[in-house]
């Protein structure tokens, strides 16, 4: 018996969908819900079988219904690029309405709402916020029903709030609620009063924000949900009371948070959930406890690949050790965090790059494009040309004069639309020219500020030098007591941590990038220079002036007049113009 249930089991496993339809429905509803199946890898995955079940039945209404489930799972992942997915159910949908029974026509309504209030959160994200104010308007005239209203009411809260514009979202918001509990919808009920809690709390009014953060866990509680919900009620309370700098009840809530979402693979919110603690903790000067917190959010984030995030709690725990005294760590955690930045923004950039590089290549396909669509109409028309000669050559004179009439007009219309489609590939080559200026253009304008930034650092550097002299010389006075002697001794260590030589190593490397390979071009052509005159040269080349360069170099301006003096002789100049025209030449 138990060998033959064993085997029932593999085969529904298997074979999930062999069920008749409506018993296979309702289990997809049941084991796809939030409620039952909290872990939302598993519940994507059975989604995924419903849809297909559904295809394979050709049930239009449910398929439709489960992929508007997709849509919200994948949005709780942060997963926004659904555009074919949202559309797709749009379509199918406004067919659903054309084509169903009367008796069928408010479910589909329904679904309707569902998925142009999807497609609306999509255009949010997207920062296209005309095609999400025409959707709206367009449930707002296809449905006045509460539910509907509720959904628009939200969406507009969203919007709102991604535009900052806090105060009107809370109005929003405060709509949705009210017509959801017309409605009698509690989940929507549950993200209304959330986001009123949110708004609230990025407008420090933390009184009311815990006020709606408890009515959410109340209906939590109430409602006994499970996965993401059940998760977020503990959190928003955690936020509300740590607002409130009530860090015990805070801690409470937010170790319930990571319990749940540990439990349930509710990973993004795990994460945010530990990050929160840590900084929790922080803010009530707890550092032991905030430091081992804030490095498993660090262990976190670096699991799901959340960069980001990633910086901020290295930011906090260099934060912490900060605050413990330890700045050795400290000063390891802001270069990490520095250079996690850094890659970052290079990321960000090396992304721009490709999207411009991909728009220019479609510029360039579609010109293409238009050049092979003009070489085929000039293969019809010729061969039409060929083919009218040899029908006029058979006809009659009576026949010749009429066909050569409609020839000479059909010839007049051909030269019209090859001029037309000539015109067209000027236009695209225009574009794609001014598009590839536009690239480089945008190329050397990152450079260059990459090349400032160096500069700066050099600045930097320079002024850590002059601090490292002041302290050697106010060790020599010989007038400070034990404990000024002491975070004497600290100061100087952490200064003399700037090496100069690696900071100029930086700046001749950006530079490279800047000007290519400036300083191998200058050996070759002035050999004579020292590295200390090439160091000049490339800061001349930068058109900065005497004082500039002395300011930046730590030098006096007498100093780098003198160097100037030598540089021109060594490579047999007389005017500061030639000079310049010299270094541009290299």
């Amino acid at each position: 018996m138990k060998r033959f249930a064993c085997i029932l089991l593999l085969s529904f496993c298997l074979h999930p969908l062999a069920l008749p339809a409506t018993d296979s429905i309702s289990l997809f509803v049941s084991l796809t819900h939030e409620d039952k199946t909290p872990d939302p890898d598993k519940r994507l995955s059975y989604i995924e079988k419903a849809i297909c079940f559904c295809q394979r039945q050709k049930d239009i209404y449910h398929e439709i219904f489960f992929k508007n489930r997709q849509v919200n799972c994948l949005f709780s992942l942060a997963q926004y690029e659904l555009d074919d997915l949202t559309n797709e159910i749009l379509l199918q949908t406004e067919q659903g309405i054309e084509h169903c029974p009367p008796d069928e026509k408010a479910a589909y309504q329904k679904l309707h709402t569902d998925a142009l209030a999807n497609r609306c959160i999509y255009s949010i994200m997207a920062n296209d916020y005309t095609s999400c104010s025409e959707l709206l308007r367009k449930m707002n005239s296809l449905y006045p029903n509460a539910y509907a209203q509720g959904k628009q009411h939200l969406c507009r809260g969203i919007m709102a709030a991604h535009k900052n514009a806090y105060e009107d979202a809370f109005a929003h918001f405060k709509h949705s609620a009210r017509y959801f509990e017309q409605a009698r919808d509690t989940e929507n009920l549950f993200k209304a009063k959330a986001n009123m809690g949110l708004v609230k709390l990025n407008l420090h009014q933390y009184q009311e924000a815990i006020s709606y953060f408890a009515q959410c866990h109340q209906i939590a509680m109430e409602q006994a949900y499970a996965g993401e919900k059940q998760i977020l009620s503990f959190h928003y309370m955690a936020q509300g009371y740590s607002a409130l700098n009530n860090h015990q009840l805070a801690s409470q809530f937010y170790k319930e948070a990571i319990r749940l979402a540990t439990e349930q693979n509710q990973k993004r919110i795990l994460c945010f959930s530990q990050y929160n603690y840590a900084l929790d903790l922080f803010q009530a000067r707890q550092f032991h406890q905030a430091e081992k917190e804030a490095k498993v959010a660090l262990q976190y984030f670096e699991e799901n690949e959340l960069t980001q995030m990633k910086s901020e709690t290295l930011r906090l725990l260099a934060e912490i050790a900060k605050e413990q005294g330890d700045y050795k760590v400290a000063f390891v955690y802001y270069d990490m965090y520095n250079s996690l930045i850094k890659e970052f923004w290079q990321e960000e950039q090396a992304k721009n790059f490709k999207k411009m590089e991909a728009s220019l290549e479609d510029y360039r396909l579609q010109q293409k494009a238009q050049e092979i669509e003009l070489a085929q109409a000039k293969v019809r028309y010729r061969n039409l040309w060929i083919g009218m000669l040899c029908l006029l050559s058979a006809g009659s004179a009576t026949g010749f004069i009429i066909l050569y009439r409609r020839f000479f007009r059909f010839k007049k219309t051909n030269r019209a639309t090859l001029k037309k489609m000539e015109e067209n590939n000027r236009q695209n080559r225009e574009r794609a020219t001014t598009l590839e200026k536009h690239l480089n253009s945008e190329i050397g304008s990152k450079n260059q500020t990459l090349l400032s930034n160096s500069l700066l650092f050099l600045r930097i550097s320079n002024i850590a030098t002059n601090i490292l002299e002041n302290l050697q010389q106010l060790k020599k006075s010989g007038n400070l007591q034990a404990k000024d002697k002491l975070l004497l001794y600290e100061t100087e260590h952490m200064v003399e941590e700037l090496d100069m030589n690696r900071n100029w190593e930086e700046f001749e490397l950006y530079f490279q990038q800047t000007a290519g390979d400036f300083f191998s071009r200058l050996s070759l052509s002035f050999p004579a220079l020292s590295p200390y005159e090439k160091r000049i040269c490339a800061l001349f080349s930068l058109n900065l002036s005497n004082k500039e360069i002395a300011i930046l170099m730590d030098r006096s301006l007498q100093s780098i007049s003198m160097a100037k003096t030598r540089i021109k002789r060594k490579m047999k100049v007389e005017s500061d113009q030639e000079f310049i025209e010299a270094l541009k030449q290299v």
